[in-house]
């Protein structure tokens, strides 16, 4: 169904369960397995468009390796490195790419498909909300807001973590430019 309506394959853990990498002469390093150039190493691809001409791809993200992932987001590394939060479940950010795909295009059966997907979801007790309490819980413990939008979350025991720099973005700008167009002392 992803395929043929939404036009989305499922990549990354997805092919390992379905051991489509038994067929590669030589296996992929797993760890750059659907990496796009701004996806952060605390993302992991799960969904690709097979759209050539974009590389829009959703995927989760953990603040800790080993912890489950904190939210799913989305990213086209072709247009800028701004991901978007999609929900908390993968079904949150189908869901949300699907009424995307529906406002442009409105096909009976991508609605039928978001029917289902809101009944399955409800059946099964999973939110289709783009923002939940944990992910609001998450944006208040964020650390700083990285240039990706998502933000970090580090915490700090024993005065080990994230220090936030002592200069705002406009006087951190003003020293690199600085340091940048100063004449070199030789």
């Amino acid at each position: 169904v992803l395929k043929d309506l939404l036009n989305l394959e499922l990549v990354g853990p997805f092919e390992i369960l379905d051991d489509a990498l038994k067929t590669c002469k030589t296996l992929p390093n797993m760890h750059l397995h659907y990496r796009y150039y701004y996806d952060t190493p605390e993302f992991m691809t799960l969904i690709r468009t097979l759209d050539k001409s974009s590389q829009f791809h959703i995927g989760y993200y953990r603040d800790s390796p080993d912890e489950l992932p904190s939210f799913v987001a989305s990213n086209n590394a072709i247009e800028n490195n701004r991901f978007k939060l999609c929900g908390d479940n993968i079904f949150a950010a189908v869901h949300l790419y699907a009424r995307a795909i529906l406002k442009s295009n409105n096909k009976a059966d991508v609605k039928t498909f978001i029917s289902d997907l809101e009944n399955y979801a409800k059946k099964h007790k999973f939110s289709l909300d783009e923002t939940t309490p944990k992910i609001n819980a998450r944006k208040k413990k964020i650390n700083c807001t990285l240039l990706n939008t998502l933000g970090m979350v580090v915490p700090c025991e024993n005065d080990i973590g994230y220090r936030p720099v002592p200069f705002t973005k406009g006087s951190l700008s003003e020293i690199l430019k600085k340091n940048i167009f100063s004449p070199c002392i030789r």
